[in-house]
């Protein structure tokens, strides 16, 4: 029983401790810095991939591409007809 009541005693000694240090990394300056830091690199990073992929000029919305892989201008298109 003793072997048993050590195991459980040293588990949560063991998590104690990690608790212990992570609330003092949250509590001092350097740690909200440096975790700051780590999520606003990490989000901005998804954030430019994301804005990367979506086109937001207007020359986007003009160009549309042809079957053989040219863009042609829908502008010009309109005054082929013409």
């Amino acid at each position: 029983m003793s072997a048993i009541y050590q195991t459980i005693h040293t588990r949560i000694q063991a998590d104690l401790s990690a608790i212990l240090k992570m609330q003092t990394a949250m509590e001092s300056c350097l740690g909200k810095t440096v975790l700051s830091g780590g999520m606003g690199f990490v989000l901005g990073g998804a954030f430019g991939l994301f804005m990367s992929s979506v086109c937001l000029s207007l020359s986007c919305l003009f160009f549309l591409p042809t079957t053989t892989g040219r863009i042609v201008s829908l502008t010009t298109r309109m005054f082929e007809n013409r």
